[in-house]
Formats: C-alpha cells, structure tokens, sequence
C-alpha cells in the first residue's frame, strides 16, 4: 500500500498539540529566509517546465502555497534539488523553499526534534517519511478489517488444522498492528 498524503491537518507543532489540527499559517515562519528564496533562473525554469507540460497536457510542475492554504502537495526526497513541489509565495520576490523546521512540522515532528543533518539530508529524510498520525490511522483501519475478517471467518469456516494455524497467524499480525497503534 502506498500512501501519499500530506495533508496539513495532520501536521503538528508540539508534543502538548499533538492531535489538534494545524494550518498552514502555523508551520510556516513569517521571517524573510533570503537563503531559501530560489533564484531568477530556478524560478524561470520552473515557469517553463510548467508551461510546457501544460501544453502537453500533463500536469506536472511547481506548487505554490500561501499562508491561507489548507494544504500543500507532498514533500518528496528529491525536494532539495529545487523545492518545486511546495514552494511559499513571497510578496515583491521570488518563491522560496520550506526550511528544514518547516518541513519537519509539515511532517509532524514536534519542535523538539533535533537537525543535526546538511539540509540536503533533512530533506531527504523528511521526503522519506511518513507522518505518525497517517501510521497510526492506516494501522487501526488495518486491525479493525483484520477483526472483522477473523470474525466472519471463524462464523463461516469448520474448526480444523488450517483454520487453527490462520488464527495464530492473524494473532500476532494483529498484535503488531496494535502495538503501532498505542
């Protein structure tokens, strides 16, 4: 199962908040980042590629968010290159990238989780992971379609040798699903 989802409701900026529902305007820093703000020709291609992919009626190219935005598009590992999947509008200038604190709460880790990495490497690993609240969700889905299926299937099957092993199969597949879950 593949899960893209970056939704900004599930972003979370401390461990006292952790379930409660965040915007955009809450993960991002409302500093000027000269450092992060991509350059005319960065800029020019992404406006380019855009265009041209358009045209060829593909949809790919960059995403650009606001402060009112309610959500972004998914951070992927390759975003160190160039941002363009999620890049902040600035106003008189160019777009800029998320810094690494910004993709770290966009991924929901809480503001006492270190950097100690180069920027290429946050976001990377920042691109690599998957939101614990999307794990947990997914987990406790996972655990609830098992217990129905056990269910309907010891209603409906014999006792024998085959069914004893798929239940202690399901058993500690269910124990580690809800061990993801707590």
């Amino acid at each position: 199962m593949i899960i893209l989802l970056n939704y900004i409701g599930l972003a979370l900026t401390s461990q006292e908040n952790f379930y409660q529902k965040k915007s955009f305007s809450n993960i991002i820093m409302t500093i000027f980042f000269v450092n992060n703000t991509i350059s005319d020709r960065l800029w020019a291609g992404h406006q380019r590629r855009k265009r041209e992919n358009k045209i060829k009626g593909k949809s790919f190219g960059y995403g650009i968010v606001t402060e009112e935005s309610e959500y972004t598009n998914t951070i992927s590992a390759r975003y160190y290159k160039d941002g363009s999947e999620i890049l902040i509008k600035q106003e008189g200038c160019n777009p800029r990238k998320l810094t690494p604190r910004e993709a770290a709460r966009l991924q929901g880790f809480p503001e006492s989780f270190r950097i100690p990495v180069s920027n290429t490497q946050v976001y990377r690993q920042f691109g690599n992971s998957v939101p614990v609240k999307v794990i947990e969700k997914v987990a406790k889905q996972m655990l609830l379609h098992l217990e129905n299926d056990a269910a309907e299937k010891k209603k409906h099957s014999k006792t024998n040798q085959r069914t004893v092993k798929n239940t202690v199969s399901f058993a500690s597949l269910k124990d580690s699903v809800a061990a993801v879950c707590h």
